[in-house]
């Protein structure tokens, strides 16, 4: 995405500006179209496509951050609803927009879940993580491989409803991901 696409300041933070453009187009989402298949403009502009219907209704672009080339993991917790504890720990690496104060350079990122296809646990997520497909080896499997890979077979994206404020100044890249209908947890 070339910054300047869509900017509302003057500023040179390419990602307060490109996180800015996805809250208000998330805020708005109106018609518009685009070429793009593979940023953030086409995610944005996706979202507010002329041809959203009932059968696209996106309210959501997911986004993934970076903090010096490695992937930022947001950590917040909710009230337990189960009874099992005070808290239900929510990490994650995919994020919401809900709000950036521009002037300031912070963001309001809510955290997402990811419903998968099948009711697996992690541990199958490494044995299948061993596989044709990722190949890679058990031993070194990190939370953002598990992750991918929860990923790569969602069903649906969920809405924690766990919000961070993060200092915009401190990401080095954001990867949007297509635009997508999220559920409430």
């Amino acid at each position: 995405m070339g910054c300047g696409n869509h900017r509302i300041s003057d500023s040179n933070d390419c990602i307060v500006d490109t996180l800015a453009a996805i809250a208000d187009a998330q805020d708005r989402v109106d018609d518009r179209d685009d070429k793009c298949r593979t940023s953030c403009d086409m995610s944005i502009d996706e979202l507010v496509s002329p041809t959203r219907s009932r059968r696209n209704p996106f309210d959501t672009i997911p986004v993934l951050l970076t903090v010096e080339g490695q992937p930022f993991e947001g950590v917040g917790a909710r009230r337990d609803r189960n009874g099992c504890g005070i808290f239900d720990v929510v990490r994650s690496f995919l994020f919401r927009v809900n709000d950036v104060d521009e002037k300031n350079g912070c963001a309001q990122l809510e955290l997402l879940e990811l419903d998968p296809c099948d009711n697996g646990s992690d541990d199958d997520d490494d044995d299948r993580l061993g596989g044709r497909r990722w190949a890679i080896p058990v031993d070194i499997v990190t939370d953002f491989d598990r992750f991918l890979f929860r990923l790569d077979n969602a069903e649906r994206v969920i809405r924690s409803g766990v919000c961070i404020t993060v200092d915009l100044d401190d990401f080095t890249s954001v990867s949007c991901l297509p635009p997508v209908r999220t559920f409430r947890n």
